[in-house]
């Protein structure tokens, strides 16, 4: 699982402007693609779809958690220290 965010390396060639959102979204993906067969090959799934939902499900919980995690944190600083 962990070879899977390798792709996330090449993020740091993006340095133009331009070329930041194309690398982002490519690298994003191929690390997806990368999760989903690391997941059908460890818990030995026979269909790339039930791997796929197991990815997506988990994207969703962390995606949750840290939504709230942000929430929670900006609802405890005051007001005062905002400028």
């Amino acid at each position: 699982m962990g070879y899977a965010h390798a792709p996330g390396l090449i993020r740091f060639f993006a340095v133009t402007p331009d070329l930041v959102l194309p690398i982002i979204f490519l690298t994003q993906f191929w690390i997806f693609a990368s999760l989903i067969i690391s997941t059908k090959q460890i818990l030995n799934l026979k269909s790339n779809l039930k791997s796929f939902g197991i990815v997506f499900l988990s994207f969703l919980i962390i995606a949750f958690l840290s939504i709230t995690f942000i929430i929670n944190r900006m609802n405890s600083i005051p007001i005062s220290n905002i400028s």
